[in-house]
């Protein structure tokens, strides 16, 4: 029985138009695609027809990326196929499957993505690159942009370009040498502007997934290495990702993590410098309303009822691939916490059903908290990432922050925040609740949470949820115009 590959009727747009955020738009028709033939039907009818077309994967994202009312193109579960090469070091993986079905064809080679999104379950690979996520592990070393080797894209001209195949760059010259050439100039002018070369430098020396990777700009001198490192994060604005080849990283069978409980956000804090010297993996930090969000949750621990108002707690994560390594790694943590206040001794696990409580409820956390939001308002998430010595500054400045917005936004009931830092990464997630939503308050919350010297809106830009954010940043743009490019990205319904 063949897939219906088009639908129209009010129910089923209705249903396949939502995705994870508070963003609400219907489609006009959802179009199914399972191979590329698929995809350039629908590019092609939408280029004859003047519809915008918007892709979307698994729609985990809440930022907007996978509305429309227009055309949306849902990748259909039939979609490429998977290649594992090298004993599991190179993986090419269609932009249709999940993160963790990825990881599931990984692990026998004892590998796994780079990019760690708290979605992964429901997170596909198309969605993954193309809002460069990393998720709390690795932050900027192994995010999607630092482990694609290559990559399978549509432009919305139709033109397949597969950077792994000689003869399809040869094909691609032949008919899109402008777009390379102006590529190529584009890079010329950053390298004769020095203001602009630090800008960029500074900027993704944090978790940065603020639009365009201008970064591949310094980091790339083939033309091709730009176009594919343009397309991470570029939330298909660029193009359609078909498919992704990635250097995988190890997947060290023995893990462990560690509740730590700290008296203050800022004696926390001061556990930053000691852990990033340390084999630990991950370091994330839930101030009081976080751990009250999940204190109920089966498997998690009594004590968290009874912490003070001022406590937070730390889960750290670290592996290894024997024993005797992990007990060091232990002794190590221990060691360099020893002047660092807790109110508890630091105590691992490497039960595998805690750690995997442990880091579910945390990868919910978002869920937890909005879910105890006041009836008739909704949850916003902002992302802030600092340089480690200004996270101290954010401590400090939260309390203040917070009732400060309360004061501006004159929201009937306030604001309830829930924070939880990403300490190794550097990056800051912040949850508040709303009556009211506009773009003035969900930039208020962002300018007030760069003041300590943030980045604002470290994870996706180019959506709904980001606009605020790139309005109020004050930031000095380099604005090359995508139609000196060619046709492949001028005037484009992307």
């Amino acid at each position: 029985m063949e897939i219906k590959k088009v639908y129209a009727d009010a129910l089923t747009t209705l249903a396949k138009g939502t995705d994870a955020g508070i963003y609400k738009l219907n489609p006009e028709r959802v179009e199914i695609v399972n191979c590329v033939r698929d995809v350039r039907r629908v590019l092609a009818e939408c280029e004859k027809t003047g519809k915008s077309v918007t892709f979307k994967a698994g729609g985990t994202s809440l930022s907007g990326q996978t509305i429309t009312d227009s055309v949306l193109m849902e990748i259909g579960p039939d979609y490429g196929k998977v290649e594992i090469s090298l004993n599991g070091h190179l993986a090419k993986f269609p932009c249709g499957i999940t993160g963790e079905e990825a990881n599931r064809l990984l692990k026998p080679y004892g590998r796994k993505l780079g990019p760690s999104p708290a979605s992964i379950k429901s997170a596909r690979i198309g969605g993954i690159v193309a809002n460069n996520s990393s998720g709390s592990g690795y932050g900027i070393i192994y995010n999607s942009y630092n482990t694609i080797q290559d990559m399978e894209i549509l432009l919305a001209d139709g033109t397949f370009l597969d950077t792994a195949s000689s003869e399809s760059r040869r094909n691609f010259m032949k008919t899109h040498v402008s777009l390379l050439e102006r590529l190529m100039n584009f890079r010329l002018e950053i390298l004769l502007n020095p203001d602009m070369q630090d800008r960029i430098l500074s900027k993704y020396e944090l978790k940065n997934t603020c639009g365009y990777g201008m970064n591949s700009f310094l980091d790339y001198s083939d033309p091709y290495d730009i176009l594919m490192h343009l397309m991470v994060g570029s939330e298909g604005t660029l193009g359609f990702i078909s498919s992704v080849t990635f250097e995988t990283v190890p997947d060290e069978p023995l893990k462990a993590s560690a509740l730590i409980y700290f008296p203050s956000l800022m004696e926390a804090s001061r556990a930053i410098g000691p852990l990033r010297q340390c084999k630990v993996s991950a370091a994330e930090l839930m101030d009081r309303n976080a751990l009250h969000a999940v204190e109920d949750e089966p498997g998690m621990p009594e004590i968290l009822r009874a912490l003070p108002d001022d406590a937070v707690a730390l889960l750290i994560d670290t592996a290894s691939n024997g024993e005797e390594e992990l007990q060091i790694q232990f002794r190590d943590i221990e060691e360099r916490l020893a002047d660092v206040q807790t109110l508890y001794p630091v105590s691992f696990t490497t039960d595998p059903k805690l750690y995997a409580t442990y880091w579910r409820v945390r990868n919910g956390l978002f869920t937890s908290a909005a879910g105890r939001r006041p009836r008739g308002t909704v949850s916003i998430i902002e992302d802030i990432a600092f340089r480690a010595h200004k996270f101290p500054l954010w401590t400090r400045h939260t309390p203040s922050g917070t009732s400060r917005f309360k004061r501006r936004t004159g929201v009937e009931n306030g604001m309830e925040m829930v924070y939880f830092p990403a300490c190794i990464t550097r990056t800051m997630g912040a949850s508040a609740d709303y009556e009211d939503v506009d773009t003035r308050q969900v930039g208020e919350i962002g300018r007030l949470m760069r003041e300590p010297g943030g980045l604002s809106r470290s994870s996706h830009l180019l959506r709904l949820g980001g606009r605020p954010q790139f309005l109020l940043s004050g930031t000095k743009c380099f604005r090359p115009s995508l139609s000196e490019t060619g046709p492949a990205w001028s005037d484009r319904r992307l």
